[in-house]
């Protein structure tokens, strides 16, 4: 079978965009679709086989190139809030094990009775210290001076 054309866009089409947390701007969403047809020049044909794609990188990753770009360091992703992708000050466990930042973890469970990793119910809204993350993230930062 031949390959169809691509179908050239309208002169009026924006790329839909995704808001990241923490980013000052939104990105282009791609899709495997449009990944496809976005690096094609209008009118030129797709190619005859799918072009493989790797799936698109997490949020943590999106926000550590903007960081990367910006001269900022790199925020270790173990060093993050699972919730706010910033750099802790306060991590505490939860219930579930996970680390959170205690003001990002304690406004979500004024609202909810689960984890926010895995939604799955909490057995209780307990938060414990987790001081070594604290002593992790306290050497980090004296390697950055």
């Amino acid at each position: 079978a031949a390959a169809a054309a691509a179908a050239p866009r309208p002169a009026s089409w924006v790329a839909p965009t995704v808001a990241v947390p923490g980013a000052a701007s939104a990105w282009p969403a791609l899709s495997r679709s449009n990944a496809m047809s976005h690096s094609q020049p209008a009118g030129s044909a797709a190619p005859s086989a799918p072009m493989s794609m790797a799936p698109a990188p997490p949020e943590a990753a999106i926000l550590q190139s903007v960081a990367a770009e910006a001269d900022e360091p790199v925020i270790p992703h173990e060093l993050q809030c699972p919730i706010t992708y910033e750099l802790m000050s306060d991590p505490v466990f939860t219930s579930d094990g996970h680390s959170y930042e205690r003001t990002a973890i304690e406004q979500w469970l004024q609202q909810h009775d689960t984890s926010p990793i895995t939604n799955k119910p909490l057995r209780d809204k307990t938060l414990i210290p987790n001081h070594a993350l604290r002593k992790a993230i306290d050497s980090w930062h004296e390697e950055q001076k």
